[in-house]
């Protein structure tokens, strides 16, 4: 399991739960569990918000992330449910805000049609950032990609 700290024991885990289609589909939609603690409170959801590749892609972000390279400052998914974006770097820790938007909010907060107004700040080391990967590369590792990518065109 993910998880990430910041300061004022604020938190964020992710695990991997399940594919959402059995495999008879050959989507890549995960059900993914959210755990966030903040000074205003703690939630847990579970919701088909990534799907395997997007996974790959936070592995790779975390991993230019922590080898210091240009990275693009946020990282958008195929449903607007989570944003990840770099709110700054200070020494040698990267600022991290993670948004969470409709299904992934917590009950006491529900999407009001406001966009951008609930979100967890993480500050995290290199040696979190490698952590990460790890994690993620771990749970992802249950959930290999299947079928055909939407960009992919099948082969002659």
């Amino acid at each position: 399991m993910l998880i990430l700290k910041g300061p004022h024991g604020s938190e964020f885990g992710l695990m991997i739960r399940a594919y959402e289609i059995p495999p008879v589909r050959k989507d890549n939609w995960l059900i993914i569990a959210i755990y966030v603690s903040t000074p205003y409170g703690y939630w847990k959801v579970f919701d088909p918000a990534l799907q395997t590749f997007e996974i790959e892609n936070i592995i790779n972000w975390f991993q230019a992330l922590a080898s210091n390279e240009e990275v693009e400052p946020e990282i958008k998914f195929a449903k607007p449910n989570l944003r990840f974006m770099v709110n700054g770097k200070s020494g040698n820790y990267v600022n991290l805000r993670i948004y969470f938007e409709y299904s992934v909010r917590p009950s006491w907060a529900p999407y009001d049609g406001e966009m951008n107004d609930l979100w967890v700040d993480l500050q995290l080391t290199q040696a979190d950032l490698h952590k990460a990967v790890e994690e993620l590369r771990s749970e992802l590792s249950k959930f290999p990609v299947r079928g055909m990518m939407l960009d992919e065109q099948p082969k002659e």
